[in-house]
């Protein structure tokens, strides 16, 4: 993983940039730095705590490029520090992201995915591919989360992109003159920029010089990696189907779909500490999505290594004060947790389950709530900070007696999405059937990048940790979008039996049997994050902040 920070300006000092001067000779002649610079490298700095890199860059055409990059190390068997350069010196690569499938040649799982992406875009380039046109074939050959950055510095252009889904962050703001990328914003930059924006995942985006910064499309060439991330739902089977499947057979498919996700997400990891220590932690609130993930990952790791379960819980003054709470960490997430826990260590013994009780006193939150809303924009609503509280402390990952040190996080967000676990799926299906039904997981899908993944990279990854979905790896999103509705949900039936109907039954099979009809709860609820304050209760989740 790594933290973005770029920014690109027009200079008035043509002459002096066409000098070609090296870094260190060229704190004469560089544009000075913006007042919220050092500010905003210290939040990417936050995200790559194994390396980080400040320098500054003069293009043709009066360009400066202005960079800091930060590397928490995840991959290879070495810090690799950014920005990446083509063996030429031309092309200079930020990459933030890890590959899961790719159709690129010989590509290694265990060497740095940067290094090999930028060898491909260059190899293309060599046979005569336009930089842009490169650059979108080999993103469309790879599946991940990423974005990515690549810098022509003989002409100054520049493509950059986050892929599909935008499971990785890159916040943009531009105007006739400059132009700033950043994996996450400061104060500072915000105060200067308020019109900051996640750059939209539908295209790879091209600046040029000569059109004054404006982002120009290109379009994703789907070549066999990305492709088939935000498709079309299937309400029934495909014409010329000879046969229906049957539950039992599409709940085997979905296991091993879902267990090849999560040991893609387990595996190929460079170790941080001894082999002995926790390398991954799961996101658990004891709910059905993440102890699901949390026994699949048992399955694809050694048996000496531990695996921690992050369990969060706030200090509710409100409600708190309203009484019937025995302590105030007493909260529904941590009874559902300690209960899937005990069934965990009851199905899989010989793992060493280590349950993390997070506990946020109402004084911490207040503390950070300005540093949690900085970080969460441009998103703005109560519920974003409810929700962003809650992953901003799980991520921290501290308890009275123990601070876990994994660096990867699983989460089981897209499982609800995907399977129809929230309650207004049962609402849509009860309004107007299948139709219906379709139109609201179709809409949950598509506002994936811009309502929940943008955030909660700024969130995780503020703490020097990356988080990884196994629900939306694109093999499981082809799967299930593949199977008609009813396939997959059946709203005939109760909660917590036909919603995630084929989740369920995976659990069930695995050994989860209490976990599997646990019913859904929303983390900010679970967690008692939501409405912190006395007086906060008539606020609604989609109101904008307003203090």
């Amino acid at each position: 993983m790594c933290g973005i920070l770029l920014h690109a300006t027009t200079t008035q000092n043509a002459e002096k940039v066409k000098n070609g001067l090296s870094l260190d000779e060229q704190s004469d002649h560089e544009s000075p730095k913006p007042i919220w610079w050092d500010e905003t490298a210290q939040v990417i700095k936050n995200r790559g705590p194994d390396a980080c890199q400040e320098s500054i860059h003069l293009a043709s055409e009066g360009i400066q490029i202005r960079l800091c990059a930060s590397v928490l190390a995840l991959r290879g068997d070495q810090v690799v520090s950014q920005p990446l350069w083509t063996d030429d010196g031309r092309y200079m690569f930020l990459w933030n992201g890890e590959v899961f499938h790719s159709t690129l040649p010989d590509f290694d799982l265990d060497k740095h995915d940067g290094v090999q992406i930028l060898e491909c875009i260059q190899d293309l380039v060599r046979k005569g591919k336009v930089l842009a046109t490169a650059f979108a074939s080999v993103l469309g050959s790879i599946e991940g989360p990423y974005a990515a950055v690549l810098i022509d510095t003989t002409t100054g252009s520049m493509c950059f992109a986050r892929d599909p889904i935008g499971r990785r962050s890159l916040l943009m703001i531009r105007s006739d003159n400059e132009i700033v990328l950043a994996s996450a914003a400061s104060r500072s930059l915000l105060t200067m920029y308020p019109g900051l924006t996640e750059l939209d995942c539908s295209s790879i985006w091209q600046v040029r010089p000569d059109t004054k910064f404006v982002p120009q499309p290109v379009p994703r060439m789907l070549t066999g990696g990305e492709g088939t991330i935000l498709r079309e739902l299937r309400i029934k089977a495909p014409d010329g189907a000879l046969e229906e499947v049957s539950l039992d057979d599409v709940v085997d498919r979905f296991g091993k779909v879902l267990s090849e996700s999560v040991r893609q997400r387990v595996q190929h990891l460079r170790y941080h500490g001894s082999s002995s220590v926790a390398q991954i932690a799961v996101l658990f609130s004891g709910g059905l999505d993440c102890c699901t993930i949390a026994l699949l990952a048992h399955q694809h790791l050694p048996e000496h290594q531990p695996i921690d379960l992050l369990n969060v819980a706030f200090q509710n003054p409100r409600v708190l004060a309203a009484g019937g709470v025995r302590t105030p960490y007493d909260v529904p997430d941590r009874v559902t947790g300690k209960q899937s826990f005990q069934e965990l260590q009851r199905v899989a013994p010989t793992r060493h389950w280590r349950f993390v009780e997070v506990d946020v006193p109402f004084e911490e939150y207040v503390l950070s709530r300005n540093t949690i809303e900085t970080l969460m924009t441009p998103c703005t609503s109560v519920m974003d900070l409810s929700i962003a509280s809650a992953l901003y402390f799980a991520s921290r990952a501290k308890s009275e007696t123990y601070h876990s040190t994994a660096k990867v996080l699983l989460s089981g967000l897209g499982a609800d999405e995907l399977l129809g676990g929230y309650s207004r799926h049962r609402q849509a299906w009860e309004r107007g059937g299948v139709d219906k039904l379709v139109q609201e997981l179709q809409m949950d899908l598509s506002r994936l990048p811009t309502r929940n993944l943008g955030r909660d990279d700024r969130i995780i990854s503020q703490n020097g940790k990356e988080s990884r979905y196994p629900f939306l790896d694109c093999e499981v999103i082809r799967f299930l979008a593949d199977l008609p509705v009813q396939d997959k949900m059946d709203f005939s039936h109760e909660p917590g039996k036909g919603d995630k109907m084929i989740l369920r039954q995976l659990a069930n099979r695995l050994g989860l049997h209490q976990t599997s009809l646990l019913t859904k709860r929303a983390i900010q609820f679970g967690a008692r994050s939501a409405k912190m304050e006395v007086g906060d209760g008539r606020i609604k989740g989609h109101e904008k902040l307003t203090r």
